[in-house]
């Protein structure tokens, strides 16, 4: 579900719009045995007119001769359109001489966005010595980091500024790694600037992005444990994701507040290499998600916004309008509480129970947890209601409720819940409640939430007051949707229960 070119999974995706047009580019790899291996090797590019819905056309880069500096598969870029009729695609190259570890980032040229020509002086860009480890002053392994350019443009000083992930002279992994920054006239020729994020505190910052928004300018870049240390994200339940860092002009310094650093993240399987694009006078992120059997696809974008403290938060938007199907509930017509599975069968005894009184739902579970079974089957949808959890632990809602032939509900299910005695949103694996994901949030009984529940294939998101809290793959599984409550009583007000339909691209 979602895009992804055909036969072939993606991750790192970077956007243009020109005349109503989105152009995106990615790196992809392949996964069946329909394509020629070498496709894999070339830079993806497909085009949309709202978003959601991709054509994918030819490759924009492949790799160079044997033995050249791009003889391997380049990687991520940026595109540029300086004046409605040139287009400038930047990539990294990378080459079999030094088995990769040494990047480079070279140039290609359009004027339809179709056919690509070479710049002749590859590369455009390598690191300045001064500040940056370099290819004549290496990383004592050899690796010189020099990928994932983004361009802007910096009217006010009439010139252009880049930005991408490098890494300074600093003796120690997380010192080193930073946000390197550039400056050109011409979009050729560019001159080296000291760091715009240079943080020390990451094992690695790459994919990086830089907008202004509400009056700041931000800059987001990817991270994660993987990269060679812990503890770098405001929330201590993240693991991976990607961070973001404020200034008041583009040349920073790009600063940010440790105890609210998150864009995206989760604890697995999270949201992959954000990229953002202005699209219709709004400006969109994007980012790739794990999908079946494990297979990165491109989710459907949110909108970028700031909220009064300045914190930068990805928003529901209306391009999931576009996936709308049937109504399965609506607030006029409330469904019935099928029934309500027990915890553990084998005592057949109820924790609580769900009731449907005046339109509204009502959970009540004195000493443990209960489930209220609605007439719906999990699909590709979106869930959405009020919650409030009038007293005790959480409320929330359970999704893949297995059943039975007979209608007796088996102990296997999801589910999504706020827990005031955490202070975290939690999605938990029933009824052991592991595999978790969580993320900090201040829960507030009596207060009324807007819970947004999309699952699509094996993306699972959920929003809260339209803000995106959770973001992740879950391999999908059959069964109910129900409603939850832990240790407390809850209301669920306004529910509304939409298929989406998506149409795979194979």
């Amino acid at each position: 579900m979602s895009y992804r070119p055909s036969g072939m999974r993606m991750w790192d995706s970077w956007f243009l719009e020109h005349r109503g047009t989105a152009h995106m580019f990615y790196l992809q790899r392949l996964i069946e045995g329909s394509r020629r291996g070498k496709e894999e090797d070339n830079i993806g590019h497909a085009t949309s007119t709202d978003l959601v819905n991709w054509r994918e056309g030819n490759p924009s880069v492949r790799p160079g001769a044997a033995g050249s500096l791009e003889d391997m598969q380049p990687w991520t870029g940026c595109a540029f359109c300086p004046d409605d009729e040139h287009f400038y695609l930047y990539y990294t190259m990378r080459s079999s001489l030094d088995h990769g570890k040494g990047q480079r980032i070279g140039l290609v040229r359009s004027t339809d966005l179709s056919e690509w020509a070479h710049y002749d002086a590859n590369p455009v860009i390598v690191p300045d010595s001064q500040y940056y480890a370099s290819h004549s002053a290496p990383l004592a392994n050899g690796v010189v980091d020099c990928r994932d350019l983004i361009i802007i443009r910096d009217d006010a000083n009439a010139r252009y500024l880049g930005y991408y992930a490098a890494r300074t002279n600093e003796p120690d992994l997380e010192a080193s790694s930073c946000i390197a920054m550039i400056e050109s006239r011409d979009l050729i020729h560019w001159n080296h600037l000291p760091p715009a994020f240079a943080p020390k505190r990451y094992g690695c910052l790459e994919v990086p992005d830089v907008f202004p928004l509400g009056g700041h300018w931000f800059l987001t870049a990817l991270t994660g444990h993987w990269y060679g240390n812990r503890g770098i994200f405001s929330d201590l339940d993240v693991t991976e994701g990607t961070v973001y860092a404020m200034a008041e002009s583009p040349e920073g310094p790009f600063l940010e507040n440790v105890e609210d650093n998150i864009l995206i993240a989760a604890s697995r399987h999270s949201g992959y290499s954000c990229r953002s694009l202005v699209f219709k006078g709004q400006r969109y992120l994007f980012y790739t998600e794990k999908s079946e059997d494990r297979i990165d696809v491109l989710t459907i974008p949110k909108l970028l916004r700031t909220d009064g403290a300045g914190h930068l938060r990805a928003i529901y938007s209306d391009r999931y309008r576009l996936l709308y199907g049937a109504r399965l509930a609506d607030p006029l017509v409330p469904l019935p509480i099928l029934s309500s599975p027990y915890p553990n069968p084998h005592w057949s005894l109820p924790s609580g129970f769900w009731s449907l009184q005046d339109g509204r739902y009502r959970g009540y579970a004195a000493h443990g947890w209960q489930i209220g079974l609605l007439p719906i089957e999990t699909v590709d949808m979106e869930f959405e209601c009020a919650l409030i959890l009038t007293r005790g632990v959480a409320a929330g809602i359970a999704f893949d409720v297995a059943t039975t032939d007979t209608e007796k509900p088996s102990l296997e299910a999801s589910c999504v819940f706020l827990d005031a005695e955490e202070q975290k949103v939690v999605c938990a694996d029933l009824p052991s409640f592991a595999s978790t994901q969580k993320r900090r949030l201040m829960v507030k009984p009596g207060q009324a939430y807007n819970l947004k529940l999309v699952l699509l294939g094996a993306q699972i998101e959920l929003f809260i007051d339209d803000v995106l809290v959770l973001q992740f793959g879950q391999r999908p599984r059959r069964g109910r949707v129900g409603l939850f409550v832990d240790r407390g009583e809850a209301v669920i007000d306004a529910l509304r229960v939409t298929r989406l339909i998506v149409n795979p691209t194979d």
